[in-house]
């Protein structure tokens, strides 16, 4: 079993695309979507929901998508989320990745602080060189401009 906790910020289009690159680039296919995000961006919850949908059908997948609202600005209440949801998994045996692209700080640390210490598989960021096509699809945003990163990878953490 395959978990994706990703965190909803000021773009769709980073979480969305963050997503898209995680599937085609690094084969990482979840069964469960976690969208974690701030009271304050609800508004970009279904378009999010509708783009992670169309996008796991294109490549036959079916993840069971749920999501959790935390409190603005208040990494004490994401660590209480991301504990929850983790333990949870970790109990499951899952395999975990968290996405932090799209996050403000505030949700953004917490998530890899949790990420680290609950020993999750990878901990993925999609980076872009210039923020001139951001608001567009993965595929319309020149490739050489976009690095996806896995700092679970890079860094080598042994926890």
């Amino acid at each position: 079993m395959r978990a994706y906790l990703t965190l909803l910020g000021r773009s769709t289009w980073a979480t969305v695309n963050a997503y898209y690159a995680v599937l085609e680039h690094k084969g990482y296919y979840p069964d469960e979507v976690y969208i974690i995000l701030e009271k304050i961006h609800l508004d970009k919850l279904k378009k999010t929901i509708e783009a992670i949908n169309l996008i796991s059908q294109s490549y036959g997948l079916h993840p069971v998508i749920s999501y959790k609202v935390v409190k603005e600005n208040d990494p004490l209440d994401v660590k209480a989320v991301f504990e929850e949801i983790l333990e949870n998994l970790k109990v499951k045996g899952a395999k975990i990745a968290i996405e932090i692209t799209s996050a403000r700080k505030a949700l953004a640390v917490p998530a890899v602080i949790y990420g680290i210490k609950y020993s999750v598989d990878h901990i993925f960021y999609l980076a872009l060189r210039s923020l001139e096509h951001a608001d567009r699809p993965y595929y319309m945003i020149p490739l050489q401009n976009q690095l996806l990163r896995d700092f679970r990878e890079e860094f080598k953490w042994n926890s």
